[in-house]
């Protein structure tokens, strides 16, 4: 199951983050993540190369990868069950090194409850957009507002905490599944719906936040 951002390569290939259950045990089954090389031909695209797979010994293992390259370095970020999200980086896309959660700068691991996190890369350095758990948002499914974006400090892949910005606010309902969009070279939105999960007829906005960069 293919999931996420993918990374372009120079040659036209195609980078693809995917998860893969290598036996199904219903909603407790363990999932693995890796990538494929694929390559278009005109009409189909083609699987080129697999790379090996991370997981790790938790509920459900990991899921919904998304890759970014930035100055030659690949990196994937995992979502997972145990009260984090995960990373693992990579020289050649393929080739994955041992996980660990995302933590900010001073080593501390950020609490983040069963969400996606995506990447942003651009010349102005690599960063995540994520939600994670606060004092302020225990009313919402799961934690999942605000949505942050942080900067990645590459060398030890990790998040800059005095970065981190809010990109879109709590208004009580989760923005987990959200979307990044590179619009223009200039520009970058970040898309998410707002899910309401009581069962009432409660009406929610699509939300939408435009990233000018300098």
């Amino acid at each position: 199951m293919a999931y996420g951002q993918r990374v372009d390569l120079p040659n036209g290939d195609i980078l693809l983050p995917f998860s893969t259950v290598k036996q199904l045990e219903g909603w407790n089954s363990i999932r693995w993540c890796g990538s494929a090389r694929c390559r278009f031909d005109g009409k189909a695209v083609k699987v080129i190369e697999i790379g090996n797979l991370v997981t790790h010994a938790k509920p459900r293992g990991f899921g919904e990868p998304s890759m970014a390259e930035h100055n030659g370095m690949f990196y994937m970020t995992l979502r997972a069950q145990d009260g984090h999200s995960h990373v693992t980086t990579s020289k050649d896309g393929l080739t994955w090194e041992k996980t660990h959660p995302w933590r900010w700068d001073n080593g501390d691991p950020i609490p983040m409850d069963q969400t996606m996190t995506k990447f942003v890369s651009r010349a102005e350095g690599l960063f995540l957009v994520y939600t994670r758990i606060t004092k302020n948002n225990t009313a919402v499914f799961r934690h999942r507002a605000p949505v942050f974006i942080a900067e990645i400090d590459p060398n030890a892949a990790c998040l800059i905490r005095k970065s981190e910005s809010t990109l879109l606010e709590n208004n009580g309902f989760p923005l987990g599944n959200f979307n990044v969009h590179d619009v223009s070279p200039r520009e970058t939105w970040v898309t998410a719906p707002e899910w309401d999960r009581s069962g009432k007829d409660i009406s929610c906005d699509n939300r939408l936040v435009r990233i000018i960069w300098q």
